[in-house]
């Protein structure tokens, strides 16, 4: 059963509402993993979440603050070509319950339907987020890169992926398929 989401712009004025999003769960994937009032108010201070750049939405479920989803790289105006990128959080109450992929798909819907120059939306994640894979998946976002030891934690590097879904594909609900092979190279 889908759950019902509205998505909900950022404004200042949700500011102590994101930070109880962002202090009140662990982050398995993010840095830091444990967020304190004290990093998050940097993050207001350095405005990661409002510019011109950038488009933040709060996720709610009857009012609640389940997440939230900060679409970046958006370029000066809405006819830059640029290839955006987002950070997605799910509260740790409301995970495995497909909020994710609604999520992915309501930012996919927004910046292809905003922005007419946009013909690309790409995300990067860690090689063990099993889960943000399978929603880029099932949102119809190809894997593009692997990049070894390309993400680093508090205790190692990783491989990072990357993904990315085309307008094209968006708009056809289709995926193009990538040719990785290079032995003729040599």
């Amino acid at each position: 059963m889908k759950i019902e989401l509205k998505f909900i712009p950022y404004t200042q004025r949700e500011a102590a509402n994101l930070q109880q999003l962002f202090v009140g769960n662990e982050w398995p994937f993010h840095f830091p993993k444990i967020e304190t009032p004290e990093s998050f108010q940097s993050r207001i201070n350095r405005k990661q979440f409002e510019g011109k750049e950038k488009k933040t939405f709060l996720i709610k479920n009857k009012n609640s603050l389940i997440g939230y989803v900060k679409i970046f790289d958006l370029g000066e105006d809405k006819l830059n070509d640029e290839i955006p990128l987002f950070d997605i959080r799910i509260a740790a109450t409301a995970r495995g319950k497909g909020i994710g992929k609604q999520a992915v798909q309501f930012l996919s819907d927004w910046v292809f339907n905003n922005y007419p120059n946009k013909y690309k939306i790409e995300a990067t994640t860690r090689i063990d987020n099993i889960a943000m894979r399978k929603v880029l998946k099932a949102c119809n976002f190809i894997k593009e890169a692997h990049y070894r030891n390309g993400w680093e934690t508090a205790t190692k590097r990783v491989a990072a992926i990357g993904y990315g879904l085309l307008k094209t594909d968006w708009q056809n609900n289709t995926i193009t398929p990538i040719n990785w092979q290079e032995d003729n190279l040599i």
